[in-house]
């Protein structure tokens, strides 16, 4: 019995990761904004046509004056040199600079690569734009980031027992409300909603229905049932199979039915769109057995 209760801490740390990551984008989103509309501002003049970092890399010389412009604005808001140095060009798209302050964004997320989702709707790719973006220094202490990326790693990302103390979990989402709290952060709507979700987490020995009904729910389970099957407790796929395996099969079983749904429409639509082709190679073929028609009986009437 403490061994599925303590999967289901596991588990309410992880929705309680998802729930602080919403809870942020509010915040994120409109600051990160105001950045790029800042220096949007003072280059919108004239679009790089070759995507210079992707086909040039660090050959920066080769670079377009637009994309240069960015890139050392961009440099003057960065914070630590050696995050800078090791930035890897040929795997961000310059030229959509001007248009995506998501894009934008990945100069300041360490090994953005890795990240499975969007950069921004991970909780460690936040934690790295926060540490490296200056505009944020002053309104995160380094102690609060580091509180979260290592109650991440230590806590979900590298537990492969799949099993979290009580206490453990407290503590956990009390690092993620202390992050919420910020004051710059915690007068958002989002962010206001999840502080209350958190709050209601915590009190919950399992993780309320509410929030397994929600869409990014399978998000999360699918991220836990990966941890599982690596996992050298194999009891623990027998608790998640008991928790949420039926679940997780309605899902998926409807997306199958929605893809073979797809399909047929496709085919269906392939079928009407060779049918007005079908009637026209009829129609021509009608047409010149007419036409062949009456020049035979016209050849007839002359020979005769």
């Amino acid at each position: 019995m403490a061994d599925i209760q303590q999967f289901d801490n596991f588990i309410s740390v992880a929705f309680g990761m998802k729930i602080t990551v919403d809870g942020l984008q509010d915040f994120v989103s409109e600051s990160l904004i105001t950045t790029h509309r800042e220096i949007y501002k003072k280059f919108s003049l004239g679009n790089c046509m070759l995507n210079c970092s992707r086909k040039y890399g660090h050959a920066f010389g080769k670079w377009c004056t637009v994309c240069i412009d960015w890139k050392n604005d961009l440099k003057k808001l960065n914070r630590y040199k050696n995050h800078w140095d090791r930035i890897n060009w040929k795997e961000i798209d310059t030229i959509d600079f001007p248009h995506s302050f998501e894009e934008m964004a990945k100069v300041f997320v360490q090994d953005f690569k890795s990240v499975r989702q969007e950069v921004l709707k991970d909780l460690g790719a936040l934690m790295s734009l926060f540490k490296n973006l200056k505009k944020y220094n002053g309104m995160f202490s380094d102690q609060t980031i580091d509180n979260v990326k290592r109650m991440r790693n230590k806590n979900f990302a590298h537990n492969y027992t799949v099993f979290l103390h009580e206490v453990e979990k407290t503590q956990s989402i009390d690092i993620l409300i202390t992050l919420l709290r910020v004051p710059e952060i915690r007068t958002t709507e989002s962010s206001k909603k999840a502080i209350a979700n958190l709050e209601y987490l915590k009190l919950n020995l399992r993780t309320p229905k509410e929030l397994l009904q929600q869409p990014s729910a399978e998000l999360v389970l699918t991220s836990v049932q990966q941890l599982t099957e690596s996992s050298p407790n194999q009891i623990v796929r027998v608790f998640f199979q008991q928790r949420f395996g039926n679940m997780l099969t309605i899902r998926h079983e409807g997306s199958i039915s929605d893809n073979i749904i797809k399909k047929r429409d496709n085919r269906k639509s392939c079928r009407l769109l060779y049918l007005p082709l079908v009637i026209f190679i009829i129609l021509l073929v009608w047409i010149a057995t007419v036409i062949y028609g009456q020049f035979s009986s016209f050849y007839e009437e002359h020979e005769g």
